[in-house]
């Protein structure tokens, strides 16, 4: 509620969340979109899975390679990151607390930010932003989604991968 042109603490902290939420969504966008990892199972995979995969890979590239090789050997090990993962940046979205006028605040935020990244890049039709935005979005509102998303990219990185580079140094 606005008292006097200003606004609640609650309604300030909303707007906090949103903004970081937005700008760490753009992050995934544009690193996944300009990146080579997404270009080549782009080539491989259906575009939502390359997505998906895509989204991934960036989120394990922030860990050591030690941790990653485990995390990418031991579903139990991804699980419990994932879950972290999912608390920490989603969990505030999902909560009753949240005010039901906050969610379409934040659509339209991401949307935004969205649109500029294009304007930005030169991109003039939405297509591989969008599709790496909701799957970036799907994984971190659902474990089973990133789950899902975990076996795909296991499959990937295991399997196709490894023939695709070994036909090319054939």
């Amino acid at each position: 509620m606005k008292v006097g042109g200003t606004s609640t603490k609650e309604e300030q902290t909303n707007t906090e969340l949103i903004r970081e939420a937005v700008e760490c969504a753009a992050v995934y966008v544009e690193a996944g979109m300009d990146s080579d990892y997404y270009q080549e199972a782009r080539r491989h995979l259906e575009a939502e899975e390359a997505a998906r995969v895509t989204i991934l890979f960036l989120y394990l590239s922030t860990f050591p390679k030690a941790e990653r090789e485990r995390i990418s050997r031991n579903v139990y090990i991804f699980l419990r990151y994932a879950g972290a993962m999912h608390r920490e940046l989603f969990q505030q979205f999902l909560s009753r607390d949240y005010a039901d006028s906050t969610r379409p605040l934040l659509r339209k935020r991401l949307a935004q930010s969205l649109r500029t990244m294009r304007r930005r890049a030169g991109r003039p039709h939405p297509g591989e932003g969008a599709r790496i935005m909701r799957a970036a979005i799907a994984l971190g509102l659902s474990v089973d989604e990133m789950v899902e998303a975990y076996d795909r990219y296991r499959e990937y990185m295991f399997r196709i991968y490894p023939q695709m580079h070994q036909a090319v140094a054939c």
